[in-house]
This record gives C-alpha cells, structure tokens and sequence, in this order.
C-alpha cells in the first residue's frame, strides 16, 4: 500500500497520531505548510508517488530526503524504488500492456480525483440527493476518486474470459513474455485488436532481454511525456 508520495512510511512516523494525520495521500493541506511542494509535484503529474517519475530521483526529492533536519538519508527514495517495482507488477498486465498508460488510469481517474474533490469543498455532499441522479452519481463519482474504476487484469479486472489471459494463468507464468512458446497465436491474434499494439512487442522483448529495471525506466519516462495507448505522446 502507498503510505505518501516521497517515501515516508507513514506508520512509522510520530506525526501520524500526534497531528492526527491521515498521510499526504489522503489530506488536501498538510499540517506543517500551506502546501508540500513533493505533494503539488507529483500529484500534478498525476503519479501515485515519486518512484513512478520519469526524473526519479529528482533534485527537490533528494533535498527533502537528505535534508540535515527532516530527512531520512534516502530511507524514502529506497521505498519509492520498492513501491515502483511493486507497482509494475501489479499494473503490467499478462499481456505486456501497461495499465498506468491506460487513460482510464492515466487521464478519467485524476480527473474525477479533482471534481469530486471540488464538488466537496463546494458542499454538493450535502446536497447532492436534491439533485436528480445525484443519489447514484455521488457514490460512483466518490468510488472512483477514491478506488479507481479498474486495477489490473491480475487483480481482478478486465475481460475474464481473454484467451491470453486465461493461457498465462493456466501455464503459471508471470507474463507472455517470459513464456517459452512466445509469441504463440493466442498472442499474434490478440495483437492485431489491441490498442497500443505498436509498442507492445517491443515493450515484451525489452522485457525478455533486459529485465523489469529497464521497462520499468521506459514507462516512467513515457508516463513523464503524458503517454496513453489511445492518444501516443503528447509531444508528438
């Protein structure tokens, strides 16, 4: 579980119960400022934390993790590392595709982060069920804010009846890509209707050759470019 944005094991720290803080994560404003400019950074980037950046690590994240007062000596750069692993194999997907480039995930979610947020401070909670559709739309509008419309295939989500899928579970491997038939038919066919196509092979085979340090390196730096399957680059 994601504690905060920078690294800080939130369980671990003295503030949690003294300040009665909820974690970063979880606060609008944080108890010690006016804003934290991690926070501002990596939410603007629309990252779950710093470890999932295209710059990690970055020159603000290694003044506050090196800082001689509040830091860690890195302690909190270590656990971005760990999370981001973590995440990796949690968002890729048996087929090689990447949920974090997904714009359900990458665009739809922050932004119903954003309006429900707004919706909040503006009072609709309280007013919401004079509204016609309010008394549906506010759970669902608050359930994705909070939760996400989707995960990953390999927690739960998607097609359960997808061919890849299915094989991948049936054969006990992590991913198509570590199987020793690939790329088999179930896969060939899967590629020509799958959107982001283009970039999915080579994403398997740098997988293959290189390990999840260097796809991982790839994805971050495409999530920094503001990538999605649907839309490429934005800098294209």
């Amino acid at each position: 579980m994601i504690e905060s944005r920078c690294g800080i094991l939130c369980g671990e720290c003295e503030y949690k119960e003294k300040m009665n803080c909820g974690g970063c994560v979880h606060i609008t404003k944080p108890f010690w400022s006016d804003s934290c400019p991690v926070k501002d950074c990596c939410e603007g980037k629309s990252l779950e934390h710093c470890g999932l950046c295209g710059d990690f690590p970055c020159d603000l994240l290694n003044q506050f993790a090196y800082d001689k007062e509040q830091g860690d000596n890195g302690n909190r750069i270590e656990q971005c590392k760990e999370w981001a692993t973590a995440s990796v194999r949690r968002y890729a997907c048996y087929c090689g595709l990447y949920c974090e480039h997904c714009a359900v995930k990458a665009k739809i979610e922050p932004a119903a982060r954003v309006l429900y947020d707004e919706m909040k401070k503006a009072g609709f909670e309280d007013v919401i069920n004079f509204i016609p559709g309010g008394d549906g739309f506010w759970p669902f509008l608050k359930s994705m804010a909070e939760d996400g419309l989707c995960l990953s295939c390999k927690e739960g989500s998607g097609n359960p009846g997808c061919a890849v899928r299915l094989c991948v579970q049936e054969k006990g491997v992590e991913m198509c890509a570590f199987c020793k038939e690939y790329p088999c038919n179930k896969f060939s066919s899967f590629l020509k209707a799958t959107v982001g196509y283009t970039v999915l092979e080579q994403d398997n085979a740098l997988l293959r050759d290189k390990g999840w340090d260097a796809w991982l390196e790839l994805q971050a730096k495409r999530r920094a470019a503001g990538f999605t399957y649907s839309e490429g680059s934005r800098e294209e």
